[in-house]
């Protein structure tokens, strides 16, 4: 057996081998403490007392006072004693969490895509009958999920017999383009909602900080802001608080937009109908209906005068039609339709969803809000330092025209002042910025910072961490412009045939019946009508006796005497 000194190296591996994890878990378990831990970024503040007299002018109580200035993702940390005869140190952390505004739904309907095709019979004068007033002229059929019959008289009636006006009926069958469906949201004039993060920590012995063994330890807290302030209660260890702010600057307008069917992204730049009207020259004029039955609102009425045809060949049943109508595909499967974009294009807004009854958008700008606080004793104001390793970005201009810097910092935490300048060397200072993170670990992030309509070129920007004028950073960073968005959907003319052939041929069955005299009385509803035919037939009777008399009795006796005198006579001429 080997000496112990010899054996000492596997000692030390195989004691460290076991130890390591305990070490590991126990590095774990604190360093989950330290990730709890916020990083403290508030620098406005103001501290104050507040003295409360009773009605005979003594002093009863002196609160302090502490007033912060906030903007979204900051975070305001006090110290203060847990008691005024105790030593344990006690942390209060409120964090701008988010800015929400939360928009009523007024009304809802679901829809889809239409895809329409159009089937028509070309009738020439004439020949036998195939359009029939009673049954085309705003009646329903039954193809497609959605289905109507249209009349359209004096039309072009090239290839029939004296090139007449013809008639024409068709079949306009509607149905779900891909059996997308889709639901509109009316939604309303928002409240506006500051969600708020408290949370305590208190220090330990060995001056690590810990979640305090309290019930209000963590919690998240809604305070409405539409009435501009209001006063609220986080703990008992703070005695009293209000908060006050401002609408966003820029709001969701209140209108139509829509969701896709599975999903819960709202989506707009796009014109929809009101649930009460119906227009074909907007999104969601082809509905379904609770019982699942699909529809159009005055259907039968917006399809006859939307549908417009050109005859090319009545005969040879040659025709082209086209709907005045947008946001359809048609027979071809030519896409007409524009589904807009979702509203989360916008810079400005970090998610904008539909739920139930309202429709909730988290704002990316957020507002400045002011916090005053009243404790029974003097707090401390705790701030981090800032840091940043480089950062990255781009001047963008998207194709709704928003102008903004979308700027990437590697490793970074706390709070970055920025600088846009015109020229290198920090000249020509053009806007300052910050930019707020939520995160004690560094991180790498992006932000989104709106710039003035003057930054239309690559700019110098430098930026360094609050506090740290020597760690400053600059570079130039380009500029890019997308083009505007433009709604081209083509609606071009479909070429079809009707499928009716020797529709338009002149049978021996339309000869008898032209023949027959009770046609000559068809649409003789009245005595009136009935005596006027009557003239009508008589006046044409004696209009041709009276042409018969004038040829017989007037002209051919006219004739044979001028023939006669012309002759000459063979007397004479001997």
């Amino acid at each position: 057996m080997r000496p112990l000194w010899r054996r000492t190296p596997h000692i030390l591996l195989l004691f460290f081998w076991l130890q390591f994890p305990k070490t590991e878990a126990r590095f774990r378990r604190h360093s989950r403490v330290f990730d709890e831990l916020p990083h403290c970024s508030s620098q406005n503040v103001m501290e104050g007392e507040i003295r409360s007299y009773d009605d005979f002018k003594d002093r009863t109580k002196i609160l302090s006072a502490t007033q912060l200035q906030m903007t979204l993702r900051d975070t305001a940390c006090l110290t203060m004693k847990a008691s005024n005869h105790s030593t344990r140190t006690i942390l209060h952390s409120i964090e701008f969490l988010r800015l929400e505004q939360h928009h009523p739904v007024i009304a809802t309907y679901n829809f889809g895509i239409p895809k329409v095709r159009a089937s028509c019979v070309c009738d020439c004068p004439g020949a036998d009958t195939h359009c029939v007033l009673d049954e085309y002229n705003y009646k329903n059929c039954t193809s497609g999920a959605v289905c109507y019959r249209t009349y359209h008289p004096h039309q072009n009636g090239i290839g029939c017999l004296g090139n007449k006006n013809s008639e024409v009926c068709c079949k306009v069958s509607i149905d779900p383009y891909m059996d997308w469906q889709y639901t509109a949201v009316q939604i309303g004039q928002p409240d506006t909602i500051l969600v708020l993060r408290y949370r305590i920590f208190e220090q330990s012995r060995g001056g690590r900080w810990k979640k305090a063994e309290d019930g209000e330890n963590d919690k998240t807290i809604r305070v409405s802001m539409n009435k501009g302030a209001e006063r609220i209660e986080l703990s008992r260890h703070l005695v009293e608080i209000s908060v006050a702010g401002s609408r966003p600057a820029r709001e969701v307008v209140p209108g139509v937009y829509f969701v896709r069917d599975g999903t819960d992204e709202l989506r707009g730049g796009v014109a929809l109908n009101r649930v009460d009207e119906s227009t074909l020259d907007k999104l969601g004029w082809f509905r379904r209906e609770e019982s699942g039955k699909w529809d159009i609102r005055k259907g039968t009425m917006l399809l006859k005068e939307a549908l417009h045809l050109n005859i090319q060949d009545c005969k040879q049943q040659n025709y082209t039609w086209s709907l005045n109508a947008e946001q359809y595909v048609d027979a071809s499967k030519n896409r007409g339709y524009y589904l807009g974009n979702p509203l989360t294009d916008d810079p400005w807004i970090n998610t904008a969803t539909y739920s139930g009854r309202v429709v909730r958008v988290d704002h990316a700008e957020g507002t400045a809000v002011t916090m005053s606080l009243a404790t029974s004793q003097k707090p401390s104001v705790l701030r981090h330092p800032s840091q940043f390793l480089s950062f990255d970005g781009m001047i963008k201009l998207d194709r709704e025209s928003n102008r903004y810097l979308n700027l990437t910092f590697q490793e970074a935490k706390g709070t970055m002042i920025g600088k846009i300048f015109r020229l290198e060397g920090e000249r020509d200072e053009e806007m300052t910025f910050s930019v707020q993170t939520d995160s004690t670990m560094l991180r790498d992030r992006v932000f989104i910072i709106t710039v003035p309509s003057e930054i239309d070129d690559r700019r110098w920007v430098c930026l360094h961490p609050a506090g740290d004028a020597n760690g400053k950073q600059c570079k130039w960073l380009e500029y890019n412009a997308t083009a505007p968005a433009r709604y081209n959907v083509p609606h071009p003319w479909q070429s079809a045939q009707g499928d009716c052939r020797g529709c338009n041929e002149r049978s021996i069955e339309a000869v008898w019946a032209a023949m027959d005299p009770r046609a000559w009385f068809d649409g003789i509803n009245s005595s009136t009508e009935l005596f006027t035919m009557l003239l009508e037939v008589g006046i044409g009777i004696a209009l041709v006796i009276a042409l018969i008399f004038l040829v017989t009795k007037v002209l051919c006796p006219l004739c044979r005497c001028m023939l006669f005198i012309a002759k000459p006579s063979k007397i004479g001429s001997k």
